[in-house]
C-alpha cells in the first residue's frame, strides 16, 4: 500500500522562534499553525513575559509576522484568547505585518493595551523603544 501522506513544503508549516535580550523579546512566526503549536507557543511565552516583569517591570515584544500565513478561524481563536491574557498594561507590543490590511486586522482583534502595527522593521523598533514599558 501507498503512503498517503502529502509532504507540505517548508513555507507552509507554522514555525517559531523567540529571541531575548533583556526586556526585549522577538518573537518571528511564519507559515501556518496548527491549535496544539499555538497552544504551546503561547504558554511558553507566558511564562517568558511573567518572568520578564519581575526582573524588568515590563517587556517590549517585536512580532514579525511578515512570514506568516492567514491561519484558521480555530487557529485565530487560539491566538485571540492567548493574546489577550499573556499581554498585561506594562508590556508594549509592535507587530510586523507583511500588509495594511493585516495591520488593521491585528488592531481591530487584539485587546492589547499598548500596541501598534508596522510595516517597516526600522518604524516598529522606534516605536517600541519611544518609550520603556509602563511600570
Amino acid at each position: 500500500m501507498r503512503d498517503k501522506r502529502m509532504s507540505l513544503p517548508v513555507d507552509l508549516l507554522g514555525t517559531s522562534s523567540v529571541t531575548v535580550d533583556g526586556a526585549f523579546v522577538r518573537v518571528t512566526r511564519s507559515g501556518m499553525w496548527t491549535e496544539s503549536q499555538a497552544r504551546d507557543h503561547y504558554r511558553e511565552l507566558d511564562t517568558l513575559l511573567k518572568r520578564i516583569r519581575l526582573s524588568s517591570g515590563g517587556a517590549n515584544v517585536l512580532l514579525d509576522l511578515t512570514q506568516a500565513m492567514v491561519q484558521t478561524s480555530a487557529v485565530a481563536k487560539v491566538i485571540a484568547e492567548a493574546t489577550a491574557n499573556i499581554y498585561k498594561p506594562v508590556d508594549r507590543v509592535s507587530v510586523l505585518c507583511s500588509s495594511a490590511l493585516v495591520g488593521l486586522q491585528i488592531k481591530r482583534q487584539a485587546r492589547i493595551d499598548n500596541l501598534a502595527t508596522f510595516s517597516d522593521e526600522a518604524a516598529a523598533l522606534e516605536w517600541l523603544f519611544a518609550r520603556p514599558p509602563t511600570t
